[in-house]
């Protein structure tokens, strides 16, 4: 796979590495998810959840990359068009195969799902769209669609920046007023799509030379998802304030998602900079702070001195290289991230397999991992491409109207 000049390979590298961080998670879970009669505690490495949020700064990112022009009637026709043939199909097939294969949902949560409703709150008025049992990451894909709806505004209107966090800072915390959680908890991850948007927008396009000290910024990263110093800070001077941000902004989750994102694109050193400087020093005053309440650990201990590290190779501006070897599997990451885990679920239910020793789970694991990457290229590469030629003949749609390959290129998802 060669770089294009509208192709960035390192961040399809990093989607390809969130998606199989999502899957690691799910299938070292400690309860058992893949092998019934075996929970790899061992093996339990679970960065799943904040691997979803990098992938909620991506997608901002990724249509302010692809979305300048004016938005006219005719461009917001093109928007939606290619933003709903790139996520409905393989969404739908995921769904409605972990439904009639694994059969554990009713029909009105299948509808729901394909109507993008799902949710682990409830609506107002007490309405509930639960996520599929068998297809539980597929919660993000109700969040990613509102925000696609969303950005119709923002593209439109153009409000200031600062307003627009300011806004969605309040609804964030609305629910101390009254207002229903869901929309607090959208509100508050719709914060870290604007992060990718404005990183696209408000940032320079980084020159060919361009370079990015990634991976001082990916261990910063990894060091405050893991001991999450904002949260210990609060804590201390609030076990209020620790909440407040816990159910909402996660401004670990965040910081870490932008550091990831922002050195994987080369955009804003400056941010980048100050930035990770400032997480490196939240996470050393958060050891002190730990050691004083009792709760300092070896993980602590470590990642102190995995930032201290960081402050030696802050200028370490290595080769992209590494983080491109993972680009084709960023290529067909939606549709992994869509289907492994009802396959995990059919393994788990499988009656030929042995089961209940690491050697079973291993096998099960490598099962899991050829099954994962062929349904993914099966769906990314032949059934996609041939769904969206088929609307494009049966709607008449136009060149612009459709996505390009099906693949979510990481400047043109």
């Amino acid at each position: 796979m060669k770089g294009t000049q509208d192709r960035d390979l390192a961040l399809e590298g990093v989607r390809g590495l969130c998606a199989m961080l999502v899957v690691f998670g799910h299938m070292t879970y400690q309860a058992p998810l893949l092998d019934p009669g075996f929970a790899c505690d061992l093996l339990h490495v679970d960065y799943g959840p904040q691997a979803v949020f990098v992938f909620f700064v991506l997608s901002g990112y990724v249509i302010g990359l692809t979305t300048r022009t004016p938005a006219t009637a005719s461009s917001i026709r093109q928007y939606c068009s290619r933003r709903l043939l790139r996520i409905v199909p393989i969404a739908w097939i995921a769904i409605v195969l972990a439904w009639l294969v694994l059969r554990h949902d009713g029909l009105g949560t299948v509808v729901g799902n394909m109507l993008f409703l799902q949710n682990t709150q409830p609506y107002p008025l007490g309405l509930r769209v639960p996520v599929l049992y068998d297809d539980p990451p597929l919660w993000s894909l109700s969040f990613e669609m509102l925000y696609y709806g969303l950005f119709i505004l923002v593209w439109k209107y153009r409000p200031r920046a600062s307003t627009l966090f300011a806004a969605v800072t309040l609804v964030a915390f609305g629910d101390l007023v009254g207002l229903s959680p869901i929309f607090t908890r959208q509100a508050a991850y719709f914060a870290y799509w604007l992060v990718g948007l404005y990183l696209a927008w408000k940032t320079d396009v980084p020159g060919p030379q361009a370079r990015s000290a990634w991976p001082a910024s990916f261990a910063v990263a990894v060091v405050t998802w893991t001991v999450e110093p904002v949260h210990a800070v609060l804590d201390a001077l609030s076990p209020r304030l620790a909440a407040l941000d816990l159910d909402r902004l996660h401004l670990d989750v965040l910081a870490g998602s932008v550091l990831i994102v922002a050195s994987a694109a080369r955009r804003a050193p400056r941010l980048r900079s100050r930035l990770g400087m400032a997480f490196i020093a939240i996470g050393l005053a958060a050891v002190p702070i730990k050691g004083a309440s009792g709760s300092l650990s070896y993980v602590e201990l470590v990642g102190a001195a995995v930032l201290c590290g960081c402050i030696l190779a802050r200028n370490w501006s290595p080769s992209m290289r590494p983080l491109r070897v993972l680009a084709p599997v960023g290529v067909v990451s939606y549709a992994l991230y869509a289907t492994a885990y009802p396959l995990m679920r059919l393994l788990y239910r499988s009656p030929f397999l042995p089961s209940g020793s690491l050697s079973t789970f291993l096998l099960r694991a490598a099962i899991l991992a050829v099954l994962s990457a062929a349904s993914a290229v099966f769906l990314e590469r032949i059934v996609q491409p041939r769904i969206v030629r088929w609307l494009k003949s049966a709607l008449r749609l136009s060149e612009p109207d459709l996505p390009h390959e099906a693949s979510s290129q990481a400047t043109r998802s």
